[in-house]
């Protein structure tokens, strides 16, 4: 698929979600993207009250909107290779060719380094929940050096001292994840969308694999909405372990 498809899948996907989830966001809370949205793990933008986060290949910029207008108010660097950002509680959880970085939001305008967890060189979208990090590792692109496609499980609750607890290799080319209650959904293109119970994240149980093409996913309470080859794809997750499809916007070549 080309970048430039694939982008307007996304824009698409987010202006979805802005029509259809304004009411379900509150204004003081971490939502990636758009201020009463949902971003996908593979998101470069992240928004809190007045600030806007973007990170590209090297360097973390903080936006600031007053009166309806951008100010510029920090730009940080960062090593070559940023690939993703993703917001949980007060934290930015970058994504990296070589590593996630966990920046503290104490001062909102000028995001701080806490901690580094090192992997092997890979694309790596990551997601967050109950202070666990999920992260995927796929072995065919940014400069692979990987000999298998994985997912890292990493414990962050000691937020200085992110500590790896389980390596799930059993995935193939993983791009987005999403995460609901104790299921994992791991995007993995044409090969489907892996279901993952990680109810005990040092133990996790493959649930079931859909045949949909898939890379990336954003979940919204009882809401997941998947993009692909195929087009956009809105599943009913009130119960994770058996998504029912609800619609389906196919997107021409």
């Amino acid at each position: 698929m080309k970048v430039n498809k694939y982008a307007e899948r996304i824009f698409i996907l987010l202006v979805l979600l802005a029509g259809n989830l304004i009411s379900c966001s509150d204004s003081s809370e971490v939502v990636p993207l758009i201020s009463n949205g949902q971003g996908g793990s593979l998101a470069r933008f992240a928004i809190k009250d007045n600030i806007i986060y973007v990170v590209n290949n090297n360097s973390l910029q903080s936006i600031k909107l007053i009166n309806g207008k951008m100010e510029p108010v920090a730009s940080m660097e960062l090593p070559f290779g940023i690939e993703t950002i993703f917001p949980y509680q007060e934290y930015l959880f970058i994504g990296a060719n070589d590593a996630m970085y966990i920046y503290s939001l104490d001062n909102p305008e000028q995001p701080g380094l806490l901690a580094t967890y090192q992997h092997q060189t890979a694309c790596d979208p990551v997601v967050v929940q109950n202070n666990v990090a999920y992260v995927s590792l796929r072995a065919d692109a940014c400069g692979r050096v990987l000999d298998e496609n994985i997912v890292e499980i990493i414990d962050v609750s000691d937020i200085n001292n992110p500590r790896l607890i389980y390596t799930h290799n059993d995935v193939l080319s993983p791009y987005g994840l999403g995460i609901k209650d104790d299921v994992l959904f791991i995007c993995q293109s044409k090969n489907g969308l892996q279901l993952l119970d990680v109810k005990n994240p040092n133990q996790p149980v493959v649930i079931s694999n859909l045949d949909i093409y898939a890379y990336d996913v954003i979940i919204r309470q009882n809401l997941l909405i998947l993009t692909g080859d195929e087009g956009i794809f809105q599943f009913d997750v009130s119960d994770p372990k058996k998504p029912e499809q609800m619609s389906h916007i196919a997107i021409d070549e």
